[in-house]
């Protein structure tokens, strides 16, 4: 019953999804004292989470005598906390990528932000284990089993306790900006033409957009008027509002419509597959496959979540030297070396002792980079439509989850149940080698599909800044 426990997790993950990034996306009146559209549902997020995690890794407690409860009571107790988990999980993770967008629409500033986002939870990750490996014991030989759930409890404990004092931080100290989209101001007619607007609604992206269309264009349209290419530099300003208000702001059905958004959120639900796959059944895999000691459960990911950190720390330098789809690529590479890497270990003595960090360390770099460059394609994807930048996101998370709990329930309906004790479990390498490495070369198809778009190309100075263009999609 554990893969249709992750299914009904994810599917209520992607069904809160898209309800958060909706009304997320609405203008914050109706929240008390105007705390913020993003923030207010990402503390809800985190009251939700406090809740539920210790709950959730604990021994059900029903009135009367636990253990004597049936297997299907344990069942819906166990799916009911996970439903209240992953709807705050969705209201905090879409709220908080969202504000990347709502902060900056400079791109290079959008890719380190994500950088950050994915070195600190890779941060937390690497917390994660750390506690886990203090618990456990450093030296410890045993196999980790069912007898190990006092573990498992204590530290959803300390880890929740940490995640308070952090939230705490973020909500103390990171203001959200107004909500430009909720204001609009009034433009005056003799300045946009009905030949600007329709220029405008055209394009919908930046605002320098516009001043790359008009480049050669004449100082006036057909009827007289000043054409976009005449404005005065003073303008430049009303055009930034009137992009930012709602009428020059992409409705959510826009995107449904957008070949460019299906594209990057397959990339994205592959590359969020890449990840999930691999924190799933890598301790498994060292487990059941390769018979490893329980502390290697702790140190491997350990080693997976380091290298992952220095990744996320290199990934806005490339991205500003190369470009965001060199970062993608170099990902795809080292998500396809792991699987080759873990197929021709073949299990021997030198994999299990050396190379197997080797391989964690491979799937660290390829996660993080596929992960930070699939958000950044997005978030130069939203551009300056920040009004609808959160049902983009839980858009891609509606898809990410869907398609990756039915991937994991499918995997777990098939898992091999009459095996012999002590034998090695091969079932788990195969995933590891194969799901992964399929979803690696469906990034990279995607890849190839978008060569020739653009997304966050840089404009010219105007005003003593530079600028960005986003591509009309």
């Amino acid at each position: 019953m554990a893969g249709a426990l992750i299914l009904i997790g994810q599917v209520a993950d992607a069904v809160a999804s898209p309800v958060v990034g909706f009304q997320s996306d609405k203008t914050p009146d109706c929240f008390i004292f105007r705390y913020g559209r993003r923030k207010t549902w990402h503390l809800l997020g985190v009251i939700m989470n406090t809740v539920s995690v210790p709950i959730v890794y604990n021994t059900p407690c029903f009135p009367g005598n636990c253990e004597s409860s049936s297997t299907w009571a344990r069942f819906a107790y166990y799916a009911f906390m996970i439903i209240i988990f992953q709807a705050g999980w969705a209201a905090t993770q879409v709220s908080h990528v969202s504000l990347i967008v709502d902060l900056t629409q400079d791109t290079n500033e959008r890719i380190a932000l994500n950088a950050y986002r994915q070195a600190a939870t890779i941060g937390a990750n690497i917390c994660l284990y750390s506690v886990m490996l203090g618990v456990i014991g450093f030296g410890s030989t045993d196999t980790f089993g069912q007898k190990d759930l006092e573990v498992i409890t204590k530290v959803s404990y300390i880890v929740c306790g940490i995640g308070i004092i952090f939230s705490i931080l973020f909500h103390v100290f990171i203001r959200e900006p107004d909500n430009l989209a909720a204001k609009p101001r009034k433009v005056r007619p003799s300045v946009f033409t009905v030949e600007t607007k329709r220029i405008v609604q055209q394009s919908r992206g930046s605002t320098t957009t516009m001043t790359l269309l008009a480049q050669n264009q004449p100082d006036t349209d057909s009827s007289g008027r000043p054409s976009i290419c005449a404005l005065p530099e003073p303008m430049d300003q009303d055009m930034e509002r009137y992009l930012k208000s709602k009428a020059g702001q992409k409705r959510w059905t826009h995107w449904l419509k957008s070949l460019n958004f299906w594209k990057i959120t397959a990339m994205y639900t592959m590359a969020r597959m890449f990840v999930n796959l691999s924190q799933v059944y890598i301790p498994l895999y060292l487990q059941d496959t390769l018979q490893m000691p329980k502390n290697t459960i702790a140190i491997i990911p350990f080693a997976t979540y380091v290298a992952g950190l220095v990744c996320s720390f290199a990934a806005k330098p490339l991205s500003a030297r190369l470009g965001t789809r060199w970062v993608l690529l170099i990902g795809t590479a080292f998500g396809v070396a792991s699987c080759v890497w873990m197929w021709i270990g073949n299990d021997s003595a030198a994999y299990k002792s050396w190379q197997v960090y080797g391989v964690s360390a491979f799937i660290g770099i390829g996660g993080t980079a596929l992960l930070i460059a699939s958000l950044s394609l997005t978030s130069d994807l939203i551009g300056s439509n920040t009004a609808t930048g959160a049902f983009v996101f839980a858009a891609m998370s509606f898809f990410d989850k869907s398609i990756n709990g039915l991937v994991i329930a499918l995997l777990e309906h098939f898992n091999p149940k009459n095996l012999v004790p002590g034998e090695p479990v091969d079932y788990y390498k195969l995933i590891l080698i194969f799901i992964t490495g399929c979803s690696s070369l469906i990034i990279l198809a995607g890849l190839l599909s978008i060569l020739k778009t653009r997304y966050g190309l840089r404009a010219p100075k105007m005003g003593g800044r530079t600028n960005n263009v986003q591509a009309i999609h």
